[in-house]
């Protein structure tokens, strides 16, 4: 038993070492920078909520993302929605607004006191899910306490350290473009967990293969080998109901809106997702 345990442990480090045998591939990584700022007015407070030093302040944020990463990052007030839900009121405010393919703007409404985020382009494929609902998260709270403006900045500078944690991953073998999951695996990661994958199992077979013939055991279904013929005898039964357990859920608070991948008035790809405040 020894010997075939010692056999299989090695063929598992045998399997795991055929990892080092793949090649190194260099891999392309999206350009995150451009040549100079394009600066644009990114902070559009038709609300009033800031005052210029705080729009300034914002505008540097969005000028820094706009540089490393290439993504228009808008911040947007508005009184009302002029008759159209929020949806369609972010996506239409971004497209006809000048801004890149490549984008995303928060808007915010006083009067129906939703949030929201409209993505297009790369923005779309970055921001969607666990992502989005993180940047929503952190900053709804200052939103309902009317500190618009450290919502706005927590905001910004969220957007532009998930930018550059992507960035940053890519560089370990993660690909990032839009035809593919922002946590997909390169071909040679993918090909390195199949390795190992493949040695765990063959070493899980082995060792399950020893281990049955060693169990000569054969289970008991039934409990008369153990009993003296006639030395059990029930004379009567009685089931009592003692207690009872009711389980209660509570019903669903679904504060949340979500735009989903659809196309705007301009014909453009959009996603996003948002909430009341």
């Amino acid at each position: 038993m020894k010997k075939f345990f010692t056999l299989s442990v090695t063929l598992l480090m045998l399997l795991s070492l055929s990892i080092s045998a793949f090649s190194v591939e260099e891999t392309s990584l999206p350009d995150y920078t451009v040549s100079s700022p394009v600066l644009k007015d990114y902070v559009v407070d038709d609300a009033d909520l800031l005052t210029d030093e705080q729009e300034a302040e914002l505008q540097k944020i969005s000028n820094r993302i706009n540089f490393y990463h290439d993504i228009d990052a808008v911040i947007h007030t508005t009184n009302d929605l002029d008759g159209y839900d929020v949806v369609t009121y972010a996506d239409d405010f971004y497209d006809y607004s000048g801004y890149s393919d490549d984008g995303l703007v928060f808007t915010i409404c006083l009067e129906t006191r939703d949030y929201y985020t409209s993505t297009t382009g790369y923005a779309e494929t970055a921001f969607y899910g666990n992502s989005l609902e993180s940047l929503h998260n952190a900053v709804v709270g200052y939103l309902s306490d009317g500190d618009y403006y450290t919502a706005f900045h927590v905001y910004l500078t969220n957007v532009d350290g998930y930018l550059e944690s992507i960035h940053n991953e890519s560089e370990l073998g993660f690909d990032f473009d839009d035809s593919s999951s922002l946590t997909e695996p390169t071909d040679i990661l993918k090909r390195e967990l199949i390795t190992i994958g493949v040695a765990f199992v063959v070493s899980f077979l082995i060792i399950a293969f020893l281990k049955s013939r060693m169990n000569t055991a054969v289970k008991k279904t039934q409990a008369n080998d153990y009993l003296v013929p006639g030395s059990l005898q029930i004379v009567s039964g009685y089931d009592y109901f003692i207690t009872s357990s009711v389980v209660r859920t509570p019903k669903a608070n679904n504060n949340s809106s979500g735009g989903g991948t659809h196309r705007s008035s301009s014909g453009r790809s959009h996603g996003g997702g948002g909430g009341k405040f």
